[in-house]
């Protein structure tokens, strides 16, 4: 295939689970591969897409059924919101970021916030014991904050 907004011509290698693998351009970090198009940078995900199926809506982004950051075959590729792949990738376990207590910035401990949502003294109270804003010890009591965590999970 060759990229008409740039010289450089595609290659591509095919795996096992008919995934395309881009194998004459770069990656990011996170594993994505990118072209250039009209002198910008973009994910040959998304040019891929909007070359088979057209324009991508905006806000919407371009997702992986399966679970390979450099395919581009289209059959493997579909249209969400941000929030559509938050929760394609929490079900699939590739969430990394650490939560409660193993979270680099916590304050708290798992024991410490059961105890906030069991005790019964004022929020005021709750705040001065603990070091922390009321607005916090209201999400925590509400389950908002530290909603991964249950009486089980101590």
């Amino acid at each position: 295939m060759y990229n008409q907004y740039h010289k450089k011509p595609l290659k591509f290698r095919l795996q096992n689970n008919n995934c395309f693998i881009c194998v004459s351009h770069s990656r990011d970090s996170n594993g994505y591969t990118q072209i250039k198009k009209y002198g910008k940078l973009v994910m040959l995900s998304r040019f891929i897409y909007e070359e088979c199926f057209g324009f991508i809506p905006e806000g919407l982004y371009v997702l992986h059924k399966c679970d390979n950051p450099p395919c581009v075959n289209p059959e493997h590729l579909f249209l969400g919101t941000l929030s559509d792949n938050m929760i394609d990738c929490e079900r699939k376990n590739r969430r990394k970021h650490p939560k409660g207590e193993q979270h680099r910035m916590s304050k708290l401990t798992n024991k410490q916030v059961i105890a906030i949502r069991e005790s019964k003294k004022a929020k005021w109270i709750l705040m001065i014991e603990y070091k922390i804003s009321r607005n916090r010890i209201r999400r925590i009591q509400k389950g908002i904050s530290w909603a991964h965590l249950t009486k089980e999970k101590v």
